[in-house]
């Protein structure tokens, strides 16, 4: 059951900071960059920790738990509506969380990459719902989710959830 609120991104990220740290380990140097002027977006404080949890822990594995992980924020303009693979951008003032790593994943892996039970960890070690989940939650929070990425180079996860 969704609570939305008017939330600080900035100050999500910044309570998550040690949490966020320990999950990348010592063999990732994890960086942010957060807009200080950014924009309030309306969504649930739980479910949003829950996205950006699910999508470092996600970048942290693809990553072979060593390289450089960013996290970054800002406010985006969409002027003209934009259709990518995994939803649809209308024109408005989106912020704009991005989390980009020194990974990459195939071409295999990003056709499947929020479809529910979708995994490359195995039965035993993940259930492939996290990013499945985290796309929903971003949905139901009225944004998206665009990924691009190249296997050894890295892959940049952005996610767009309306301004207040």
């Amino acid at each position: 059951m969704l609570n939305p609120t008017l939330l600080d991104l900035n100050a999500i990220l910044t309570g998550l900071r040690g949490m966020l740290e320990w999950l990348v380990g010592k063999n990732i140097a994890l960086a942010t960059k957060l807009d200080p002027a950014l924009a309030w977006v309306n969504a649930d404080a739980g479910q949003i920790e829950q996205v950006i949890v699910t999508i470092v822990g996600h970048s942290r594995d693809a990553m072979g738990y060593r390289g450089t992980m960013t996290i970054e924020t800002s406010n985006v303009k969409i002027d003209k509506t934009v259709t990518h693979k995994h939803g649809v951008l209308n024109p408005a003032r989106y912020v704009l969380l991005t989390v980009s790593d020194t990974g990459g994943m195939d071409a295999a892996t990003q056709a499947h990459l929020f479809e529910p039970f979708s995994t490359r960890k195995g039965r035993v070690k993940g259930t492939g719902m996290g990013l499945a989940t985290a796309y929903g939650i971003v949905k139901q929070s009225g944004g998206t989710i665009m990924v691009s990425s190249e296997l050894g180079k890295g892959t940049i996860y952005k996610i767009y959830l309306p301004s207040r």
